[in-house]
């Protein structure tokens, strides 16, 4: 299965500073990873209301933000990972976390002012067709249940080991809604790196196409090295 599913892709991990509650830089990430034979990660740092707050304006925390993705594809250019990126952002309504993936910096800026609505709000206000909304980690004990016609797919494996993510219980949630099923490592320490992989027949060739790849439901995954085939409804 690996041999066709053969581009080993990791879709959440985090970077210290922007991800305060991380112990990894961006370069050690993508050593790391390299170590993995794993060939693109996709940077996806907290995006939260407090980043706004931190910073006299919106592009200063945009530019403190985008600079851990900077320093980690300047290391993945040189050891040959592709490094691209996405926003886990977090709204001022509950705890709940949301991956999105395929959206440029004008978008990012126009997510950091949405930040202080809901879930809700957001969906109404921001349209990017090229953009997928994920809920991350959605039955750990602090999530606040939603409607999922607000979201494009289900984080069904997370892999975080300090977390209990019930993935079970994720991983039906994400069968009987026939959403899109993503995983992903969910990386902050070390020695748990790679825990959950996507695989997919080609590499990814931008944030975008990340988006395409996740939409065709082609791909598998690896979960520290046993394969796991997601719903393909």
């Amino acid at each position: 299965m690996f041999e066709e599913y053969k581009y080993r892709v990791e879709a959440h991990c985090h970077t210290n500073p922007v991800s305060g509650c991380s112990e990894i830089y961006p370069a050690d990430l993508v050593k790391n990873y390299k170590e993995k034979g794993v060939d693109a990660v996709l940077i996806t740092n907290h995006f939260t209301p407090d980043l706004k707050d931190r910073f006299t304006s919106d592009d200063k925390a945009l530019d403190f933000y985008f600079n851990d993705y900077e320093l980690a594809k300047q290391a993945g250019d040189k050891l040959g990972v592709a490094v691209l990126w996405g926003l886990e952002i977090r709204f001022t309504e509950n705890t709940n976390d949301y991956l999105l993936y395929g959206i440029d910096r004008d978008d990012a800026k126009q997510v950091l002012g949405l930040l202080g609505g809901g879930l809700c709000n957001f969906r109404q206000q921001f349209h990017s067709p090229r953009s997928i909304l994920i809920q991350a980690h959605p039955c750990r004990s602090n999530i606040t249940p939603i409607d999922l016609t607000l979201v494009d797919g289900i984080e069904a494996f997370n892999m975080h080991p300090h977390h209990n993510s019930r993935v079970a219980f994720a991983a039906k949630i994400a069968q009987q809604s026939g959403l899109i099923t993503t995983c992903g490592t969910d990386y902050h320490h070390l020695t748990h790196e790679a825990s959950g992989l996507m695989c997919f027949k080609r590499m990814p060739k931008d944030n975008y196409d990340f988006v395409t790849l996740l939409r065709s439901k082609e791909y598998v995954f690896d979960i520290n090295g046993f394969t796991v085939i997601p719903p393909q409804k």
